[in-house]
């Protein structure tokens, strides 16, 4: 464990989890103003220690999940109002009922307007 490429492999699996880390943060980055979006984060552990003379080594990083960061008040607030949304009573009666014979000039009335 004491070789030049023990050392060299621990400095490597921290370059790759902390790579795996920043694409993460760049695309929550790219992703901030889209309507819907949740944070995510990388989660970095410590990879397995080796046992040498009796003391243990690390061996190094690793990015071993990605998990979405959301706020549990903010789904619950959505979902409520969506359902309220949906409980408002749907009319196809015009909106201007006093204005439903008037012409505008040149004849045509405003209803006929795309």
């Amino acid at each position: 464990m004491s070789s030049l490429n023990a050392v060299f492999d621990i400095a490597k699996s921290a370059l790759m989890a902390t790579q795996k880390a920043m694409n993460v943060t760049s695309h929550n980055i790219s992703n901030a103003n889209t309507d819907g979006y949740t944070r995510q984060r990388a989660e970095l552990t410590a990879k397995e220690p080796v046992i040498y003379g009796g003391l243990y080594f690390g061996t190094g990083v690793d990015a071993s999940n990605i998990q979405r960061v959301y706020d549990s008040f903010n789904t619950i607030h959505r979902i409520s109002s969506a359902s309220t949304i949906r409980s408002i009573p749907y009319s196809s009666a015009p909106l201007f009922p006093c204005c439903q014979g008037t012409r505008l000039p040149g004849g045509t009335s405003p209803a006929s307007k795309p």
